[in-house]
């Protein structure tokens, strides 16, 4: 069984940003797209999906999600954004966490 949340992306900068979207258990929470553009003053949504919990005792979740974020030229596409934009010295990363937390669905 697997279970999935979108995750908005809001880019309220007149600059284009890329953002990666990292997890602490990265097989448990494959992501799509992990990394990409958000154009200026508009919004991307990306789909984060949670394998099945193997026991009940992993219903409790200490897991995160990281996305860090970087202003990038104009322009910049998908296909033009690198996980290495990430690691170069002296630019400004803004990170966010996030928790995961795992809300049984109604029937």
């Amino acid at each position: 069984m697997q279970s999935r949340s979108l995750v908005q992306l809001v880019n309220s900068l007149d600059h284009y940003v890329a953002f990666k979207l990292k997890a602490t258990a990265a097989k448990k929470y494959p992501t799509s797209p992990y990394i990409g553009v958000v154009r200026p003053k508009s919004t991307r949504e990306t789909t984060v999906r949670m394998q099945a919990p193997l026991v009940a005792s992993d219903m409790e979740f200490k897991d995160k999600l990281l996305i860090e974020s970087i202003i990038v030229p104009f322009g910049t596409c998908d296909k033009a954004t690198k996980s290495s934009m990430f690691y170069k010295e002296g630019i400004y990363i803004e990170k966010q966490k996030l928790n995961v937390i795992f809300i049984s669905p109604t029937n």
